[in-house]
């Protein structure tokens, strides 16, 4: 299922790394993550890579997820990529510890699959 990008708000602002008074859209959206951890959510009529962009640049965006299963343990959401019309994450998620002496002392983070990443995404 794709699902398609919502605009959030038009509105004038000064976000960080962008010239202030110019009017900002922006779209918020989920996305799931492949089998190398990376979301991408497209900022398109449709969805999807071949859509109308919403907007002419995007200028930033925020990345999170919330995990409510103890089986996948989410350490953290990277902000990975920008294009003319997408955002991509990535996250990466603990899948268990090297014990030693029977203490946990290292957890080894792997690429989190089929989690879903909400995004807020901001432009012109």
């Amino acid at each position: 299922m794709i699902n398609q990008p919502q605009q959030v708000s038009n509105v004038m602002s000064n976000f960080a790394g962008t010239v202030s008074g110019r009017p900002r859209k922006i779209y918020a959206g989920t996305a799931v993550t492949d089998g190398a951890g990376i979301a991408t959510f497209y900022v398109t009529q449709d969805g999807t890579s071949t859509g109308v962009p919403f907007m002419s640049t995007i200028e930033g965006f925020w990345s999170s997820t919330l995990s409510t299963a103890g089986v996948v343990n989410v350490a953290d959401v990277i902000n990975y990529d920008i294009g003319s019309n997408f955002v991509r994450a990535r996250s990466r998620q603990f899948n268990g510890a090297l014990v030693i002496l029977g203490l946990s002392v290292l957890a080894v983070p792997t690429f989190a699959t089929g989690v879903t990443i909400s995004f807020l995404v901001w432009g012109d």
